[in-house]
């Protein structure tokens, strides 16, 4: 199977297709940046870390640093699906390829994002996938991803989220969760007959 590589100061990572081979390329800068090989397709392309034929959960991720340091943490294998929306289609392609395996999306929490916008792609994205496959879901509650978490609190703090992962449903992004309770209805409201023409 086709393994990373170095070009110069850059990190060459090939993207997968379903069949397991060779369809495009990402490439990762020094800089973190990232590109994919011009005019190549990338749907549903993937690339995988860790043991292949096992019965260990699968983790599907968003990146590659995000991949590894899931591995790194659990031992689960993972693939990575390079986008938040290549997630599904990956999630999907795992599926059909393992009916019965437990799979877990490993999303990023955008929180940033939604704090301007409103909108946690890594999280609706994420959430998406694990239901599209009767997955579950394991999100970072203090937001980013998996190897931030990595890299701020260590590899316990990856396995212990990861393996706290839950259906998809029971999930919500953290302005849900600020979202005040429910006030009682006043006393002396009319019937509901009484809106009834």
């Amino acid at each position: 199977m086709a393994g990373l590589l170095a070009d110069g100061a850059d990190l060459v990572c090939p993207v997968l297709g379903p069949d397991w081979r060779p369809m495009s390329y990402q490439k990762i800068g020094a800089d973190g940046g990232k590109r994919f090989c011009p005019g190549a397709p990338t749907g549903c392309g993937f690339f995988a870390i860790g043991p292949k034929g096992c019965d260990l959960p699968l983790c599907i991720a968003e990146g590659i640093s995000t991949s590894l340091s899931i591995y790194e943490s659990t031992g689960f294998p993972c693939l990575a699906a390079f986008s938040a929306g290549n997630l599904e289609a990956v999630a999907r392609m795992a599926r059909e390829r393992y009916p019965e395996r437990k799979i877990i999306i490993c999303g990023d929490n955008d929180l940033k994002t939604e704090t301007k916008t409103g909108k946690n792609t890594g999280l609706e994205a994420a959430k998406a996938a694990a239901m599209a496959v009767n997955g579950l879901l394991a999100i970072p509650e203090a937001g980013g991803d998996w190897n931030d978490t990595h890299t701020a609190k260590g590899v316990d703090a990856v396995k212990s989220g990861i393996d706290a992962a839950r259906p998809a449903e029971e999930s919500t992004t953290e302005a849900a969760k600020t979202w005040p309770e429910p006030l009682p209805l006043p006393d002396g409201l009319p019937s509901v007959a009484a809106f009834v023409f």
